[in-house]
């Protein structure tokens, strides 16, 4: 973010797994500042007792800050806020990968 200092960290306050299929799945984690973050991990069942190779994060989304997150089985994403108004999102397409 330009206007947050680079010594400071960002603090990730809410986190929702989704499992697509048997061995996918991905989870969205939300900063404090509202980014929306999607987090990818490759396992390798070779490994003993199964392990992680490899992470990805990408950055989603800006959305208003929640105090949860959950994703339907329908592709939508509900963001439930403290404060103010409840918000409902539909993915068009979440596969960030080939994104730049």
């Amino acid at each position: 973010r330009a206007l947050q200092p680079a010594a400071e960290p960002v603090l990730i306050q809410h986190v929702c797994v989704f499992r697509q299929k048997k061995n996918k799945f991905f989870a969205l984690a939300q900063s404090e500042l509202g980014d929306v973050y999607k987090v990818t991990l490759v396992f390798d069942r070779e490994l003993e007792g199964g392990g992680v190779t490899d992470m990805t994060i990408s950055l989603l989304d800006t959305l208003p800050v929640g105090n949860a997150l959950n994703i339907t089985k329908t592709g939508m994403l509900f963001v439930a806020s403290e404060f103010g108004d409840h918000n409902l999102y539909q993915f068009e397409r979440i596969d960030l990968e080939e994104a730049p």
